[in-house]
């Protein structure tokens, strides 16, 4: 009896390991072919770029700062990098009015910030960054303009990033100005 035990454990873990990498596969939802509209089968990549030089990029090209806060361990971080980030509509709206700034909480690295030096954590407690993932909003010259903590969708993120820039903003609360866009 126990030589049959003996047997089945490399089954069982045979069968496992089937099960872990089938996990691990991209579902029909992220394998080519089958995207969201604003997606392509060679999805382009985002390009991240550290605080200093977006704050730079920003202030000579007017642009406001999007600053993503994200661990590596963070599953939902790596949801939106998937399906959010890699949107061609939303990768468009960043590219033309944004300079992305991608910051690992859990990094030991120094951030520059209007001028001065934190540590990555004492940045995210000044921003009271709480939760990962954050998104966070500074204008050109230096000033948090908005913060969003959570997940948030690729149409929710499209109207997010046109009211950051819309002359709404600051009139009128996100709620409100989605009011506005239903009609």
């Amino acid at each position: 009896m126990i030589q049959n035990n003996i047997n089945l454990f490399p089954t069982a873990m045979l069968m496992a390991l089937i099960f872990i990498a089938a996990d691990l596969q991209p579902s029909s939802q992220y394998a080519p072919g089958l995207h969201s509209p604003g997606q392509s089968d060679s999805v382009a990549v985002l390009k991240w770029h550290d605080l200093e030089y977006g704050q730079e990029q920003a202030a000579s090209h007017e642009n406001v700062v999007l600053v993503f806060f994200e661990a590596e361990w963070c599953g939902i971080c790596r949801r939106l990098e998937r399906e959010v980030f890699a949107d061609l509509v939303v990768q468009q709206r960043i590219e033309e009015n944004y300079v992305p700034v991608m910051i690992d909480v859990d990094s030991k690295k120094q951030v520059l910030f209007n001028g001065e030096t934190y540590s990555v954590r004492e940045f995210a407690q000044s921003m009271q960054v709480s939760a990962v993932p954050t998104l966070l909003f500074v204008s050109s010259d230096g000033e948090v303009m908005a913060h969003h903590t959570g997940f948030v969708t690729t149409d929710r993120m499209t109207v997010l990033l046109d009211f950051i820039i819309s002359k709404e903003f600051g009139t009128y609360s996100f709620d409100e100005y989605l009011k506005l866009m239903d009609g």
